[in-house]
């Protein structure tokens, strides 16, 4: 539950989707025309996140002050980074620390900030500073997921 002034931090389990391209597609009902997120499963990714925050903090809390954001994105390792044989479940040496590949990470914390809207705060605007931004591969024993936390701005 959420007590005022308190840091809420939470951890959304499941593949982390990204935010940002939209396109607008005719709504067949009413011919009028919406727009939708580009990506597949970005709504659903987002109504995890806003599921998990809301089991956090209780209710919708919808803070009004300035805020801190902090989002670490956990991503699974290719089985491609593995020995095969006597080798397996070893990482190979040539073995990237970090995925310098899509998704970007901006669009992930943009999903993050979407999705976090009327649920913690009124707007994203109301972010002011970001802290620690990762995405990084799992370590031994962790689930891919995002840990996101937020802290109120004292002024």
């Amino acid at each position: 539950m959420y007590i005022e002034g308190h840091d809420i931090s939470f951890f959304v389990p499941g593949i982390a989707r990204t935010a940002g391209s939209k396109k607008i597609v005719p709504n067949r009902a009413t011919g009028r025309m919406k727009v939708t997120h580009d990506g597949k499963y970005t709504k659903a990714w987002m109504d995890k996140v806003g599921w998990y925050a809301l089991q956090e903090v209780g209710r919708m809390i919808l803070l009004t002050g300035a805020l801190r954001l902090e989002c670490e994105f956990l991503i699974l390792r290719p089985k491609g980074h593995y020995g095969t044989g006597r080798n397996s479940g070893q990482l190979k040496p040539s073995a990237p620390l970090y995925p310098i590949v899509k998704p970007d990470l901006t669009k992930m914390i943009r999903a993050a900030e979407d999705a976090l809207t009327g649920i913690i705060w009124r707007d994203d605007s109301q972010v002011v500073k970001f802290g620690d931004m990762e995405k990084r591969y799992c370590l031994d024993g962790e689930s891919p997921g995002a840990l996101i936390t937020i802290k109120e701005v004292n002024h």
